[in-house]
């Protein structure tokens, strides 16, 4: 058995069936690494599809947002084609194409020339709009972040 196969065997042993607060969990774990702390914004960065569509999972789970309440702005560069890594993360997400924003393109000249196509489809920046409804605006985000602070406090005092 290959190493990657017993590493595997490992971590279903661990984990087993994840429930409702494995999840709720594994999304907050998931918001500290990866996740805005810029007062008001919810928005969560990567580079993998799996982890986006993560999120989303979790924020409609979790928090009762809908495919509507997303955002998706990707974070491109000079060597990627840009058609391509819209069409890339919409059909990953299942996206409509209005949701996704206008890229940015990073264009800094100090890039590391090894560096390209690394990212072939850019990050993806999954953003939350409130489309009104102030469920799903500021307060969320202190919900976030409340929910954080108070599972973090709870760990530092051990």
């Amino acid at each position: 058995m290959s190493c990657y196969l017993r590493a595997l065997e490992y971590g279903k042993n661990q984990i087993g069936e994840l429930n409702q607060r494995d999840v709720f969990m594994l999304g907050l774990g998931l918001y500290i690494g990866e996740g805005s702390k810029t007062a008001s914004q919810i928005r969560i960065v990567n580079s993998d599809p799996r982890i986006i569509r993560f999120s989303m999972m979790w924020f409609r789970k979790c928090f009762g947002l809908n495919i509507d309440n997303f955002r998706l702005r990707l974070h491109i560069y000079p060597d990627n084609d840009e058609q391509t890594a819209v069409n890339f993360w919409k059909n990953a997400l299942g996206m409509k194409r209005e949701h996704i924003q206008q890229s940015y393109i990073d264009v800094r000249t100090n890039k590391k020339k090894n560096r390209k196509g690394v990212l072939p489809y850019g990050t993806a920046h999954l953003g939350v709009s409130s489309n009104g409804n102030k469920d799903f605006g500021v307060l969320l985000h202190r919900k976030i972040i409340a929910t954080i602070d108070f599972a973090l406090n709870q760990i530092s005092r051990d």
